[in-house]
């Protein structure tokens, strides 16, 4: 019998692996409380909603492989992404040995406390099943096997946008050694999607016209474009950032002069994918395109591409001394970039300010009246997370960002509920808390202020409200909007965002092409004791002379719309169940419909 051979790569990528999984057990706090709380709830509520495994944003292949693992909590997500990177350290230490790197058993300490990967690995984000993807795809093409390569590619654009400057440098490789197939294979992952989209969205292209990042730069801003390059050394850390830089200028410079000629397409790639990438960020986040945030997270897609670029620099010190004495050096690596990810992530993380109030409010809630209540909205997802709330359903829970930004409590039935944060309802959710306070059929219920303490530099505050929707019959005026009228805390806050002025000074509600049509009040069936009447009259004050509609949606999914006229008109009845019918004003007309009020009542 053979004795066991020690591998010391695998023993350090395991070491690695317990490391990430006593953090993961010994954190209480959630390191995520958007974004990686987003993916997972997505993820978690796929298999009630199977559209969610196609939702653009949420990222397909990773809610696909990540739903099984939600079952565990958001714990389960970390214990994915820990699977994912054992497989991508592996993959890694193989692509440099197969290179002809040295000392490539370090590769995955320096991958493990990478600030920025540390940063998604604990996230729960989808950065990790990227990177993992592309230094695999990159490792079967050192090999030659060039149709796994491909195969493995083919789904990048499904782990993460950035697949868009990844996949178009493996295509110019397969054309430049002639591998007709894996180019074709490149296309099997998008032609599957693009099938299922078909039949799920009734829309081949939906990639395509489904694409949620259109810019947000009104929301998230914009910066300087060497943004990027200024914080780098708190994506790779300090010692990988500048080993990288050295090794991509000895490439560049020097690379073509190696002995192993057969390192230069996979470093080909690996350079222009990660430069690339880092360019793209640098453009978004200047020009406010694509949704960027700013988020030096979003680079951990090329933190082990910055890794095979450090050590590249080091198989050029190995050509002068031996490889061992490289190891104090990187032992130094290894002091430097765990500092640089203490410093700016904790390990064994509890909850933060935001964290606990929301966990306050869980607790009131759980405890009060409103448990189990269907039909809750909110924006923050870790509202979702404690509250437990699947907010999917389109005639249930939803976000706040699909309220009727005039009278938002139309949106919801009546025993509803609305929780407004600080921090996301009024970007995100465009919902400013005026707006709700001067809705007459919401009622605020609860509120938790944490107000910020000065004396800490980078504090804040935290403000949760709870409204109740409580339909007021005390009038028979079901919605009233006048933009005209003094002292309507609506008109506070909003007139930048829903409300324009004309030549006279009078404020209006603008119904251009993005608002052709707009739902001025639902008539909920199951609220149908609030709103029943045997006529209703709807008065507008305009520019132009409106098309007025009804339009129902039934329980079987399937919907009706019918012209009405706006004095006494009466609701239509079905012989099948309803859910609800909505007020619909229409402008057809090329030009801008002005709305400066409107009302709507009942009459027996």
């Amino acid at each position: 019998m053979k004795p066991l051979k020690f591998d010391l790569e695998w023993g350090v990528i395991l070491c690695c692996a317990v490391f990430y999984g006593i953090n993961i057990y010994a954190s209480m706090g959630i390191y995520d409380l958007n974004d990686g709380l987003a993916h997972f709830v997505i993820a978690k509520y796929a298999s009630a909603h199977p559209h969610l495994f196609l939702d653009h944003w949420g990222k397909p292949l990773f809610t696909i492989l990540v739903s099984p693992f939600t079952q565990l909590g958001i714990k389960g997500v970390l214990l994915f992404n820990t699977l994912v990177f054992i497989a991508s350290a592996r993959f890694l230490v193989l692509l440099g040995k197969q290179l002809e790197l040295p000392q490539m058993w370090a590769a995955p300490i320096f991958l493990a406390l990478a600030p920025a990967y540390y940063q998604v690995m604990m996230g729960g984000l989808t950065e990790v099943l990227f990177a993992g993807i592309v230094v695999a795809g990159l490792y079967y093409f050192s090999k030659e096997k060039y149709v796994l390569a491909a195969l493995l590619i083919t789904w990048l654009p499904f782990a993460r946008s950035e697949a868009y400057f990844v996949v178009p440098f493996f295509a110019l490789a397969f054309v430049a050694k002639r591998q007709w197939l894996p180019l074709v294979l490149l296309g099997v992952g998008p032609f599957v999607m693009s099938i299922l989209g078909w039949f799920v969205f009734d829309d081949f292209f939906w990639m395509i016209s489904n694409n949620p990042y259109t810019g947000a730069k009104d929301i998230y801003g914009s910066g300087e474009p060497w943004f990027f390059l200024e914080k780098f050394g708190q994506i790779p850390g300090e010692f990988i950032r500048n080993s990288a830089v050295v090794g991509l200028f000895l490439f560049i410079g020097l690379g073509f002069f190696k002995r192993n000629h057969a390192q230069l397409p996979t470093l080909l790639i690996a350079a222009a994918c990660g430069v690339s990438i880092l360019a793209a960020h640098s453009i978004f986040w200047w020009k406010g395109l694509y949704g960027s945030m700013g988020l030096l997270r979003v680079l951990a897609t090329i933190i082990p591409l910055c890794i095979l670029f450090a050590f590249y620099a080091f198989s050029w010190v190995s050509r002068f001394v031996n490889s061992k004495w490289l190891i104090p050096f990187l032992l130094y690596g290894f002091y430097i970039t765990y500092g640089n990810t203490a410093y700016l992530h904790p390990f064994a993380k509890g909850p933060e300010k935001e964290e606990r109030q929301i966990q306050l409010l869980a607790d009131w809630y759980n405890h009060s009246t409103f448990k189990n209540t269907k039909n809750v909205w909110y924006m923050q997802p870790a509202i979702g997370y404690y509250l437990e709330i699947d907010n999917f359903s389109e005639n249930d829970s939803r976000q706040l960002w699909y309220l009727n930004h005039v009278l938002p409590s139309n949106s919801i039935r009546n025993g509803g509920l609305i929780i407004w944060d600080a921090a996301r309802g009024p970007s995100e959710g465009k919902t400013s808390k005026e707006m709700l306070l001067a809705d007459r059929h919401l009622k605020l219920v609860k509120s938790i202020i944490s107000e910020a303490d000065t004396t800490l530099e980078n504090d804040f505050l935290v403000e949760l409200l709870l409204f109740e929707k409580q339909i007021d019959s005390s009038n028979d005026t079901l919605a009233f909007a006048d933009f005209n009228a003094i002292n309507r805390p609506i008109l506070e806050h909003r007139l930048d965002r829903i409300l324009r002025e004309d030549s006279t000074g009078r404020k209006y509600f603008s119904m251009e092409t993005i608002t052709a049509s707009y739902d001025v009040f639902t008539f909920w069936e199951a609220d149908r004791a609030s709103w029943e009447a045997k006529y209703y009259t709807f008065k507008m004050a305009t520019s132009a002379e409106p098309e007025l509609f009804l339009t129902t949606e039934f329980e079987d999914g399937s919907s009706d719309l019918q012209s009405v006229d706006r004095m006494n008109f009466v609701l239509p009845t079905f012989k099948k169940p309803v859910v609800k019918t909505s007020l619909v004003v229409k402008n057809n007309k090329e030009e801008a419909l002005r709305v400066y009020r409107w009302e709507l009542l009942k009459t027996n």
